[in-house]
């Protein structure tokens, strides 16, 4: 049975919401609006739509995620990298055209192949672009059209992350084109070096050509596709490479980085290199011993270090800037953990915890009865059928 695409699409929203693997039993009636059915047969039919969209896996027997997941913590040496360059007939997916794609793909930190290919756009070049970019209607005359030439660029790039120069243009051209022919969009993360710039060197401007100067790249851009795309390519492995002196590691290391406000405090991520992996309770401390902020984690190095990956809330960004230290405390579980974290915010009153300064007011651990059971503090005390501690 084939179903819409849109269901395609709003089962990739939904994992991405959740940010997990869902029960396929679990995703029926928020995707599918064809009522109850055995599950046998349900299995049936989410097998067939997730099947060949390479956008989805079968993390269990029962468990449906986004394949992009698996290929975000893997070490970025064994990463494989497109990066993608357009040139196009204005700045308006639909409105205007792709008239030029350029790409270089990488693996294990070399090139290892590259693709130039003109595409007639099926509407006049402005001379205003052909200024810029060079390219002329008769250069595109019989080249192939965009149905043509974006499957051979979705095969170069197969199996590879999507890298680009302020890649929210190219992406909503490349996804628009897709979306016309399949009913798809490029998989996710993709990376844009303007970001990473950006987020590595806030004062140096953005610009490709400004960065290709700066880093000398033995290729400048010209605004070709190709040229801009080998450029572009040279920027991320100097990127990479720094990233990588700074302890990231895998890929989503790099996509969290991207995603991050400021820099400003980034360089003391290496206060978590020597932290365990285990669970426990992690206290920030500044230059004088004193307790600035009291955390829980599963696993107390990757927690810590989410601090300068992630977007953080006001208390625990105020709190890195007097950061000069961590004190971790291992516990069995994550439970442990959580009840520890309870009682030291009680204890050590640190300013930077939203929930420090109401400590008083936070009586119970509750873990809800619920089909996927959540654990947290709450200040109160109910006949819901949940365990509470406390």
């Amino acid at each position: 049975m084939q179903l819409a695409f849109t269901t395609a699409d709003e089962l990739a929203r939904l994992l991405e919401e959740a940010g997990e693997p869902l029960d396929y039993r679990e995703i029926w009636p928020r995707v599918f609006a064809l009522g109850s059915c055995p599950p046998e047969l349900m299995h049936t039919l989410v097998d067939d739509l997730i099947r060949e969209d390479e956008r989805f896996s079968w993390e269990s027997s029962v468990h449906i995620g986004l394949a992009s997941w698996r290929e975000r913590h893997r070490d970025l040496a064994d990463v494989a990298f497109t990066v993608v360059d357009l040139e196009t007939t204005g700045s308006t997916p639909g409105y205007a055209k792709i008239t030029e794609i350029g790409a270089v793909r990488i693996e294990g930190g070399a090139v290892v192949g590259e693709l130039s290919q003109l595409v007639d756009p099926r509407r006049p070049i402005s001379r205003i672009i052909t200024g810029l970019t060079g390219i002329t209607n008769a250069m595109v005359a019989g080249a192939p059209t965009i149905e043509q030439a974006l499957p051979r660029f979705a095969e170069f790039a197969r199996g590879s992350v999507l890298v680009a120069h302020n890649a929210k243009f190219d992406l909503s051209f490349l996804d628009y084109e897709l979306s016309l022919l399949t009913g798809q969009t490029f998989s996710r993360p993709v990376l844009d070096t303007m970001r990473m710039a950006r987020r590595l060197w806030p004062q140096t401007r953005s610009a490709l050509s400004a960065l290709s100067e700066r880093f000398d790249t033995a290729v400048r851009p010209c605004h070709r596709a190709l040229s801009d795309a080998q450029a572009t390519a040279e920027l991320l492995l100097i990127f990479l490479a720094r990233l990588q002196e700074d302890g990231l590691r895998t890929l989503e290391d790099v996509v969290r980085f991207c995603e991050i406000e400021s820099r400003r405090n980034y360089h003391k991520i290496v206060l978590t290199e020597s932290l365990p992996a285990s669970p426990g309770v992690y206290v920030m401390r500044d230059a004088g011993g004193a307790p600035l902020y009291v955390g829980k984690a599963e696993s107390l190095r990757r927690r810590t270090r989410d601090h300068f990956l992630q977007k953080q809330a006001h208390g625990a960004r105020q709190a890195l800037e007097l950061l000069e230290g961590f004190d971790v405390i291992e516990t069995g579980s994550e439970f442990e953990a959580l009840l520890l974290e309870a009682r030291l915010i009680g204890d050590l009153c640190p300013p930077f915890n939203e929930r420090g300064t109401h400590a008083n007011a936070y009586h119970y651990v509750k873990l809800s009865n619920e089909r996927y059971p959540r654990l947290y503090v709450t200040p109160n005390r109910i006949d819901d059928g949940s365990f509470y501690a406390g």
